[in-house]
């Protein structure tokens, strides 16, 4: 179960992911990250961590998308981010 903020500009992506996990656990972001997989910034970078997840052992996600057009993130992972990923 991973949150995700994909968005070419990292600081605008973080400040999504900040602002949604504070507004949907009534929590700071910190704390929220500090428990929970996270990632916001371009999905080249998503990639690239979603990728060590599966070379240590991960199998499935469940990909939850923070704030903003959730289905236009939905579309963008399909095209861009899942084609990325290799199972070894």
């Amino acid at each position: 179960y991973v949150t995700l903020a994909l968005d070419v500009n990292r600081a605008a992506a973080e400040q999504r992911l900040n602002h949604f996990l504070e507004t949907y656990y009534a929590a700071p972001a910190k704390t929220i990250l500090a428990r929970q997989a996270a990632y916001a910034g371009p999905i080249e970078g998503c990639a690239e961590w979603l990728q060590r997840w599966i070379e240590a052992g991960a199998q499935h996600f469940t990909l939850r998308f923070a704030g903003g057009d959730q289905l236009l993130q939905v579309d963008e992972a399909a095209s861009k981010l899942l084609p990325r990923l290799v199972r070894r």
